[in-house]
Order: C-alpha cells, then sequence, then structure tokens
C-alpha cells in the first residue's frame, strides 16, 4: 500500500509555538504535528524524512529550508525545532520575519519525491524569532556582565559573524566600537533647544562624533584697589641770608648766606579705585584635552544579531 502521510492542521496550527528556553539556547522555533497514513491511521514509532521550507506568502521567495529525519511517538506525533537540520536554502536567522504572511511548508520525502503535506501562514508567535529575548536586530543595549548571551555580541569594534541577520540583512560588517562612548540619538531635534536656543543635532546614524567644547567667554567685572603707600617727600636747597651793622653809603656792615636743607610736606597719601570690564579665554568651540562630563557607571554595550 502506498504510503501517505498527513498532518491534522488544528493540532500544527495549536503546537506552531516557541519556548524562550529553546531561544536562548538555538533561536530556532518549534513545529509539532501527528503522522498518518492514506487511511487516516497514525504512523508509531517510524522513521520519517522531512523537508521544512519557509517562504513568502506569494511563494516567490524561498528564505530558508532544511532537511531533517524524525522519529514519531507511539501516538505517531513527531515535533521539530525549525534551524537544526541539514540547510540547504538560506540561514534561519536571516528570515525577514517583520514581512506578513510568511508561510511555512512541510513536506514528506518518500523515494527522493517531496509530498507537501501542510502549507500554512506562521502564526504571530514565531515572528518573537526575530527579536530573540525581545530585542530587534541592531538593538544596543547596556549589559553588567562579560559573558554576552547567545544572539549578541559586544560593542566592541569585532567582526560580524556571516549566517545572522545583523550582517546579511542589516550589512554592519563590524560591531561599534563603543568603549567609553556615550550614545546620542542621530539627526536634529526640531522640538527642543539648547540654552542659545538653537536645535541641536547628534552624529550621522552609525558614526562618531569628537568631543568639542561649546563656543562660549567668561564676562566679568573686576575691582582693583592700588595700594595706598604713596606717602613721600622732596629734599630742596635754599639760601638763608642774615647780617650785622648798617650798610652805609660807601658800604660796610657784614653779610652771611647759609646753605640749609628743607623737605615738603607728606601729605600725599591716596589710593586709586578702577574697574576693569572684559572677557576672560577665547570663544573657540574646539575639543580640549580632558574631556567634559557627567558622573558616570560603566558598562558594556552589547548589540542584537
Amino acid at each position: 500500500m502506498l504510503l501517505k502521510t498527513h498532518y491534522r492542521s488544528i493540532i500544527l496550527i495549536a503546537l506552531l509555538f516557541l519556548n524562550s528556553n529553546l531561544f536562548a539556547q538555538s533561536g530556532g522555533f518549534v513545529v509539532q504535528g501527528l503522522a498518518r497514513n492514506s487511511l487516516h491511521a497514525a504512523i508509531p514509532n517510524k522513521v520519517l524524512d522531512f523537508k521544512f521550507t519557509i517562504v513568502s506568502n506569494n511563494k516567490s521567495s524561498t528564505y530558508f529550508s532544511e532537511t531533517k529525519q524524525l522519529v514519531t511517538n507511539s501516538q505517531g506525533v513527531f515535533h521539530h525545532e525549525i534551524g537544526t537540520g541539514t540547510v540547504t536554502t538560506g540561514s534561519i536567522q536571516t528570515v525577514p520575519y517583520k514581512d506578513a504572511n510568511l508561510k511555512l511548508i512541510i513536506s514528506m520525502v518518500v523515494n527522493s519525491t517531496e509530498n507537501v503535506i501542510s502549507e500554512q501562514i506562521i502564526n504571530y508567535v514565531p515572528y518573537a524569532f526575530s527579536a530573540l529575548n525581545g530585542a530587534p536586530s541592531g538593538s544596543i543595549v547596556p549589559f553588567t556582565g562579560t559573558d554576552v548571551p547567545l544572539g549578541w555580541m559586544l560593542c566592541d569594534g569585532s567582526s560580524v559573524p556571516t549566517g545572522t541577520y545583523l550582517k546579511d540583512m542589516i550589512g554592519m560588517a563590524n560591531a561599534p566600537d563603543l568603549r567609553g562612548m556615550y550614545l546620542r540619538g542621530t539627526g536634529t531635534n526640531t522640538t527642543h533647544q539648547n540654552s542659545n536656543n538653537e536645535f541641536v543635532s547628534g552624529p550621522g546614524l552609525n558614526s562618531y562624533e569628537k568631543d568639542q567644547l561649546g563656543d562660549h567667554g567668561h564676562d566679568n567685572d573686576f575691582s582693583v584697589d592700588i595700594a595706598s603707600n604713596g606717602s613721600h617727600n622732596h629734599s630742596y636747597s635754599k639760601f638763608r641770608e642774615g647780617g650785622s651793622g648798617n650798610i652805609g653809603r660807601h658800604g660796610g656792615g657784614l653779610v652771611k648766606r647759609q646753605n640749609i636743607s628743607r623737605s615738603t610736606g607728606s601729605s600725599g597719601d591716596h589710593n586709586h579705585s578702577t574697574t576693569i570690564s572684559g572677557s576672560v579665554g577665547v570663544a573657540t568651540g574646539d575639543g580640549v584635552d580632558e574631556e567634559t562630563q557627567p558622573v558616570s557607571y560603566g558598562v558594556n554595550y552589547i548589540i542584537k544579531l
């Protein structure tokens, strides 16, 4: 009798699910079904060859396919983790899960002939694969450990592994090197302004920006007191005249001249008050030797593959 197998679609839909623990280990999703023959009887304890293929809704694009030999249990039930078989096309990690209505095609391989036994739109649950622990590929998060979780890598400039969504679909060859870096939103903010009433701009997407010190000056008024110890005097000389007797018509008497020293008064104590106004420093936006930074806490940045 020709062997023909069927899946009860109700069972296939109900049991197409994701297991978060399984994702943490391998990154696949699980499909489970019931194998039956042409008489609708279960096929227990039998080795069967399957092919699993993920395609676009109109089947114009094949994103992933693999083959796997499975053994049914005593009730004819089998289960398989998509992504753990022998890959024949693509990579499970590069499937565009963000696209709507992807299909999973399951085929039985009998005598080298593929017999499609199930063709269904993947339910919303497997789409969580694109997040793998809740984050889409390319997400960057702070991480306080050193052992990076599976499906992530350190942002240290290392090469991104091939066969990952981050490299094959997003096109990132190297992880960004964020050691000692702060993250900042790219583009220009047209809602909020800085203290100079200017809209601020961040670096370009996936690009670095050097440290800078914004244009500024220091306007201050300074009061300067000049020392008041200016008390001093000046010495000068003069002649003092004197004599005795009378000077007669034909002369007579005695005239005396004496060279003596005198000083001016010392009432010159005083002070001078002055005000100096201006700017201190050069208004420039060039970087400085020591960066200006807020209080910080060290973490590792990791990126989703």
